[in-house]
């Protein structure tokens, strides 16, 4: 069955494997928020979407890794996570698939609290797991009241802890959003960037939802709607999170600032290699030249699309004669 370039094997679509063939604009200033278009092939990567709707879990995609009392459920009311209510359950799904480059998105619901264990449970997390001594988490925690509920991030390398970042959270709606490109981590939560980690190992992983109540005697759990990988452009070595995949042949978006190589945005100017991730990588060798451009602008780093320019001397015109004074 061919699709897009694509092939039918069991209940499983392949796309063909990414290609990029052009990138246009191929030029713009290093502050970057021009638009871009990438021509390719091999952009669409939607095999491994699930709403969780089917009768049962689709084990070409995903393998209950359910534990003690803990169980998961699908059907019309998508992906339903519970730990049980004894110490060590753990409710949950890890996808059959894995990944080096990627971006792994959950639709969480957290419904809304009103018992608490007497320590901390995890009602919904989004995980890129290695083995269990190397893997990235990001979800819901909280454990006596109301005041404990988190958002939490951790990030675990050859068996430590080395990265972790707690805010203050609500029930609801949360999109959960974790994205690696070679050993770099960012964390997303509704579209907006809360964490960042540059050190992470670059083996493939699997992408896991699940929920657990840890050493509670205590039930606890979520509703996961959707589960998406999420494909996109990097530009040298920032990428675009919030790439549009237009067709198989063809994604967009906004050219991210350039970085230089302690960090320091829009503050290198030259060619750069312009990257896909989608069905694979793909890089195009010197596809794009920032150049440097004296205007003050300024660019919200966590969401691309949002913009905004300073009109500076350099560009209102200096009043003469009987005008002066009068700007």
């Amino acid at each position: 069955m061919g699709y897009y370039g694509g092939f039918l094997y069991g209940t499983t679509l392949y796309g063909a494997a990414t290609a990029v063939s052009s990138v246009l604009t191929d030029s713009g200033p290093s502050t970057g928020g021009n638009d871009f278009i990438i021509e390719g092939e091999g952009f669409w990567a939607y095999s491994w979407n699930d709403d969780f709707t089917g009768a049962v879990l689709d084990a070409a995609k995903w393998t209950d890794i359910s534990a003690g009392t803990g169980s998961i459920s699908v059907g019309a009311d998508h992906l339903q996570l519970s730990s049980g209510a004894t110490a060590a359950g753990l409710g949950g799904v890890q996808s059959v698939k894995t990944w080096t480059d990627a971006q792994v998105e959950g639709r969480f619901i957290f419904n809304p609290i009103t018992t608490y264990a007497s320590g901390i449970v995890f009602p919904g997390i989004l995980a890129l797991l290695v083995d269990v001594n190397n893997y990235a988490a990001i979800g819901l925690t909280y454990s006596t009241s109301a005041s404990t509920l988190n958002l939490s991030v951790a990030v675990v390398k050859g068996g430590v802890t080395v990265d972790t970042y707690t805010t203050s959270w609500s029930t609801g709606l949360n999109v959960l959003k974790i994205l690696r490109w070679g050993s770099v981590l960012y964390f997303y939560v509704n579209g907006a960037l809360i964490r960042r980690f540059d050190s992470f190992v670059s083996t493939a992983a699997y992408a896991r939802l699940y929920c657990s109540n840890g050493a509670q005697n205590f039930t606890t759990g979520s509703t996961v709607e959707d589960f998406y990988f999420r494909p996109f452009a990097v530009f040298d070595n920032s990428p675009v999170h919030d790439t549009i995949v237009v067709a198989d042949n063809r994604v967009r978006g906004l050219v991210p600032s350039s970085v230089d190589n302690v960090g320091q945005s829009a503050a290198y100017a030259g060619l750069v290699d312009v990257s896909v991730v989608a069905n694979g990588t793909d890089t195009d060798t010197d596809a794009y030249t920032y150049y440097f451009e004296d205007v003050l602008k300024i660019l919200n780093s966590e969401q691309q699309d949002v913009v905004a320019q300073i009109i500076d001397d350099s560009t209102v015109r200096t009043p003469t004669g009987v005008k002066k004074g009068l700007a």
